[in-house]
């Protein structure tokens, strides 16, 4: 087998995260692939990934490798799949990564202009909170504050998402309203994340105390039910400026300086000139003239 089979076998496994998915997306047998990579280390004389139950995970100079040939790789990936789809049926899906709240509040209004000029186009939606690497998934775009590979993509900032604190009036009734951001130690605090690690930008600030990370008693990886958490009584939550702090909601410390979230259309390097991405990023960024609002009742 040669090196570049092996490579490319590597690099699959790296971006599948297991023998048996690389070698399904290969549509080769499990086995196969990895023997080509135990070949590879042999040859290599190195141990470029940890064999784990649940996956793989790369060695340090699994990851030193794979960074050297992973843009290569791609290139070529890139100009053999030009050459196989040139003079036949251009690509009938695009796949967008992006949050719930993104794709909910931000994403669904704008994309009816994109679909309405490609009509052949299945728009393929997956949302996601954990870091994301574009070289290491099949998504064409992802919508989202960060990337994992920011040195192998192009950014371009599409919207900033401003996030402001509420509760309900019960809240308030039950637990009285803080009146400095030193009093939310003593409140029921909402949150998006479990750590400091803020993978979508600083939207749990209201955690961050002197002390250290104040405890959240509720934590929902999704902006909807955190409104409808509020909306519930259930505590403080940090709000996007798309969802109506009115009626039963009220904003929490106003007067604290508002944070900004910025979100990016980000794709590879290698897709820069694509037009059918292109398109869907000035279709984005088009005025829409119809807003959509977010209504949540309960009986």
């Amino acid at each position: 087998m040669l090196y570049s089979e092996k490579i490319q076998y590597f690099i699959e496994i790296v971006r599948h995260g297991s023998f048996s998915r690389s070698a399904k997306h290969l549509n080769v047998a499990t086995s196969t692939v990895t023997k080509a990579v135990t070949n590879l280390e042999k040859e290599l004389g190195q141990t470029l990934v940890k064999r784990l139950k649940s996956g793989v995970e790369m060695t340090p100079i699994g990851q030193d490798l794979y960074e050297s040939v992973i843009e290569s790789y791609l290139t070529i990936e890139q100009k053999l799949n030009a050459v196989k789809n040139k003079g036949s049926q251009k690509r009938n899906s695009l796949k967008i990564i992006t949050t719930t709240g993104t794709m909910s509040l931000w994403l669904m209004p704008r994309l009816a202009a994109f679909q309405k000029k490609y009509p052949d186009i299945t728009l393929r939606l997956q949302t996601t909170d954990d870091h994301v690497s574009l070289s290491k998934t099949d998504a064409d775009v992802a919508i989202l504050p960060t990337i994992d590979d920011p040195g192998a993509v192009i950014k371009k900032k599409l919207l900033s998402v401003s996030v402001k604190l509420a509760a309900s009036k019960s809240y308030i009734a039950q637990y009285g309203e803080p009146k400095t951001k030193l009093d939310l130690k003593n409140h029921r605090l909402i949150s998006f994340y479990q750590s400091k690690d803020l993978v979508r930008g600083n939207v749990d600030w209201h955690l961050q105390n002197e002390d250290g990370l104040l405890k959240p008693a509720l934590i929902i990886n999704s902006a909807i039910c955190i409104y409808y958490a509020a909306l519930l009584g259930y505590g403080i939550a940090p709000i996007s400026k798309e969802f109506p702090i009115e009626g039963d909601l009220i904003e929490i410390l106003p007067d604290e300086p508002q944070q900004e979230v910025d979100v990016f259309f980000i794709t590879p390097k290698k897709r820069g000139g694509d037009n059918l991405i292109n398109d869907l990023y000035s279709s984005l960024v088009e005025p829409i003239f119809t807003k959509t609002t977010l209504s949540i009742t309960g009986d």
